[in-house]
């Protein structure tokens, strides 16, 4: 059970892609078929949702209330969302409702934003026609269909939000793709900010803006900083290819003589591949995170035997066969490091190998089982496992928090100032 998959539902680029197609018409959905992806999704996640019992509601009222407002709805996007706001109330980050973007295309204008306080920024922009416009990095957004920036997300986003934080849930509504989310012919209107301070609006759709100006987004981005630090950003644990683009870059590694490695908004994947990172940076083996998920043998139950749970404690992960850099380790985070990123910083807190620095982590991690809801709509993922520090600490609802807290400003962004790496480098320079 070493090789576990960390999903997150978060930023697909493939998926953007359809913006460049023609909108399909919504599958017409009967009231039984309303009826019955609901009744599915309760009776699913009342046999996996690994932390059920933990719930502080009655499940079966809400999925009851439920069934009135699935059958009111007038179309699929309007169903998908009842069941979106459901699973949310769950207030788990790995357990989660999605539209299937075959049918109903779903996708978010070309850019990433970025929260400070209540202020919404434009970060990465991947469409050279809002470019031209004053959408760019530093960009503010100040108001969505008439709304302010904030309050629109509070209202049409953050319910829908899937999270255990509220740090995860900030995060996911504002600091992602989520802001401008929707159905690609719906107009939306951006009143915006450019940096020189002029104020513009622009009314548009999303089947209409261009993916045209996006990098190809890199798995590791190494380089070496005054003083012969290291600097390793890791983007995500969900390339098949990491472990071998990061032996290609481990002699570069070893030739600083510190290293900052950067899990900032590194949503998760795989957690053997973050597994054999840790493995280059100690010389004894170190313990896994324990984990336990529910059985059900309904002969038990039958029997009235209490709830039964597979449990498992931690695993040694041995060095690899091969150099070990020993030299200091300093590791950045946000509330944007969720999943098996978290994997990472949990065993690297009992590895007892260097601070973690920057802010806390999102709080979630599991392996999600998928489940189709009604064909060609709605499915969902349902946390399975629950994941605790290899010390039998908790995280999962909480977040890992840094030896040394430090959160950027709105200020230190527009400035292109980035606080959290100069704090790590006068930490590691000492």
């Amino acid at each position: 059970m070493k090789k576990l998959f960390f999903l997150l539902p978060v930023f697909c680029f493939a998926n953007l892609l359809f913006a460049q197609q023609e909108f399909p018409k919504q599958p017409v959905l009967t009231d039984a078929q309303k009826v019955y992806g609901l009744s599915k999704m309760c009776t699913e996640v009342k046999y996996n949702y690994v932390y059920y019992d933990k719930l502080t509601f009655d499940w079966d009222s809400l999925c009851m209330a439920a069934i009135p407002e699935v059958l009111a709805t007038k179309d699929a996007f309007s169903y998908v969302n009842v069941l979106r706001n459901l699973a949310a109330k769950l207030g788990d980050g790995h357990t989660s409702v999605s539209w299937n973007n075959n049918n109903l295309r779903v996708s978010p204008l070309p850019f990433i934003t970025l929260k400070y306080g209540n202020r919404i920024f434009v970060n990465e922009v991947y469409s050279k026609a809002l470019k031209e416009k004053g959408i760019v990095k530093g960009a503010e957004i100040l108001k969505i269909n008439g709304k302010s920036a904030y309050d629109y997300g509070k209202e049409n986003i953050m319910p829908y939000t899937a999270a255990s934080t509220p740090q995860w849930r900030d995060y996911y509504s504002f600091s992602s793709f989520e802001l401008t989310k929707g159905l690609q012919p719906d107009e939306i209107t951006i009143e915006y900010k450019e940096p020189d301070g002029k104020v513009k609006t622009l009314t548009t759709n999303r089947l209409t803006q261009k993916w045209d100006d996006q990098d190809i987004r890199e798995t590791f981005h190494f380089k070496v900083l005054p003083s012969n630090v290291g600097f390793l950003r890791i983007t995500t644990f969900n390339d098949n290819g990491m472990n071998k683009k990061f032996d290609a870059i481990y002699d570069e590694i070893k030739s600083t003589d510190a290293l900052i490695i950067d899990l900032r908004n590194n949503g998760g994947g795989n957690s053997s591949y973050a597994d054999y990172i840790l493995r280059h940076f100690t010389e004894v083996p170190f313990k896994s995170n324990q984990w336990s998920s529910p059985m059900y043998i309904p002969a038990h139950a039958s029997w009235n035997y209490p709830k039964e749970w597979y449990l498992q404690a931690p695993q040694l992960n041995r060095p690899v066969n091969k150099e070990i850099y020993t030299k200091p380790v300093i590791v950045l985070i946000n509330a944007g490091t969720f999943s098996s990123a978290e994997n990472f910083c949990s065993q690297f807190l009992g590895m007892n190998r260097g601070k973690l620095v920057g802010t806390a982590t999102g709080g979630s991690t599991g392996n999600p089982i998928y489940m189709n809801l009604i064909d060609d709509v709605a499915s969902i993922i349902i946390c399975t496992k629950k994941d605790v520090m290899p010390d039998g600490s908790e995280f999962v609802g909480v977040g890992i928090k840094p030896h040394v807290e430090i959160e950027e400003t709105a200020n230190d962004f527009l400035n292109n100032k980035d606080v959290v790496l100069e704090k790590a480098i006068e930490l590691i320079r000492k």
